[in-house]
């Protein structure tokens, strides 16, 4: 098959886009081409399809004036991200669409000409933005649903970026997808990564029928896992506060012989480094490329995943199982269905540092159960989240909503 990857995002910037490519690699050694759709960046990985891509429009500060009409002009609905697609369509010729997140740079309007060439349309649903204008789910420190607030009631929360320019751009977006149905009559079929994701979609109304929930993969076997429990807990990840990294802090500060190291950059690290100022046993050591981070994982006794947000999957969850480490992470989202309680890990309430303390208590104090817990770990991502397996339920999912149109 000739298949579209579409995605706002050509280079690896988050758990998502690696996703996306970790799939058009699977995908092409199963012999398919992969035909990419994406915004034009400087860190894009090169492709012959370049000249196809969008021009990007500036989302960091929004405020009133000429850039929000042309940011919210996009968001509602792009006619060069229309035309674009019109002529990727022409010259590949492409079997089918497989669409990760496209909002604010591409917008649906991409739909028009994909369904018009009889291209069938398949979304990965990586976050909130079908079900809710805060596509986490998560603002002003907590879970928090805008779906149902109106966009006046929305706008004045600045639920979005603490602004109620793009609070309100992304409300009307939302709103105005959701009434003409922009996403729900175009596609075919949801890849849903949890039970979790897939249970907030159909309270949204999106149709049950066209859900099918695969979760994610990772290829466990290319991986050397290492099962002695190591000197130090480790977080790894974006430092951003739906994350919850402040409570693994306040935890720490508690137990002040367990060692931690948090890996990471993000918009939340000034915070956090002066909540962890007095904490000689916390440390900050940065961004970390693929083998320094793969390398600290096998080196830690266990991970924390603490997050405060409803996770869509925990994709650093299985990548810590994958290498043979046990994880600690919240119940909350989808994590309770990679992290199973006292079988490869341990789960705790979100936001409570005490029960968070004891559980790190527990492991810390017993090398003998990590080693137990991490060896589960190890054995169920190759069992349960491996790749091949991911591939034919995909295939799957492409050759069913294929049919109607064949």
């Amino acid at each position: 098959m000739i298949i579209l990857e579409i995605d706002k995002y050509y280079y690896q910037k988050s758990g998502a886009t690696r996703h996306q490519f970790e799939v058009s690699k699977l995908l092409e050694n199963h012999g398919h081409a992969i035909v990419p759709f994406s915004v034009r960046d400087q860190q894009n990985v090169k492709s012959q399809y370049a000249r196809y891509f969008v021009s990007p429009v500036s989302t960091g500060k929004v405020s009133f004036g000429f850039g929000a009409i042309k940011t919210a002009g996009r968001m509602l609905y792009s006619f060069e991200a229309r035309s674009q697609m019109s002529r990727l369509v022409r010259e590949a010729c492409p079997d089918i669409a497989h669409v990760h997140t496209i909002y604010t740079q591409i917008s649906p309007s991409i739909f028009a000409p994909l369904r018009d060439a009889g291209i069938p349309i398949v979304i990965t649903v990586h976050d909130y933005h079908l079900v809710a204008p805060n596509y986490m789910l998560f603002s002003h420190g907590k879970i928090e649903d805008w779906s149902r607030a109106g966009i006046f009631r929305a706008t004045i929360s600045k639920f979005h970026k603490d602004s109620y320019v793009a609070s309100f751009m992304q409300s009307l977006a939302f709103n105005i997808h959701k009434k003409f149905g922009l996403y729900s009559d175009a596609i075919d079929a949801y890849i849903c990564p949890s039970e979790f994701i897939k249970n907030k979609m159909v309270y949204a109304g999106y149709d049950p029928e066209k859900m099918r929930v695969i979760p994610h993969f990772i290829d466990a076997e290319s991986i050397r896992p290492m099962y002695a429990a190591g000197n130090y807990a480790l977080y790894f990840g974006r430092l951003s506060e739906e994350k919850g990294i402040d409570v693994l802090i306040e935890a720490g500060k508690r137990n002040k012989n367990i060692k931690i190291i948090i890996a990471g950059t993000g918009a939340y690290e000034s915070r956090l480094r002066k909540l962890a100022k007095n904490a000689a046993n916390i440390e900050f050591v940065g961004f970390k490329d693929s083998d320094e981070l793969w390398n600290l994982v096998r080196g830690a006794r266990f991970v924390v995943v603490p997050s405060v947000w409803y996770e869509v999957f925990g994709l650093s969850a299985l990548e810590a199982m994958a290498h043979g480490k046990p994880v600690i992470a919240s119940k909350i989202g989808g994590l309770p269905e990679v992290v199973k309680n006292n079988k490869n890990g341990l789960l705790f309430e979100a936001g409570s540092v005490k029960d968070l303390e004891s559980r790190m208590k527990l492991l810390w104090n017993d090398p003998a159960l990590c080693e137990k817990l991490g060896r589960e770990g190890r054995r169920d991502a190759m069992e349960n989240y491996n790749p091949e397996d991911y591939y034919k339920k995909l295939i799957q999912v492409f050759d069913a909503v294929r049919k109607p149109y064949v």
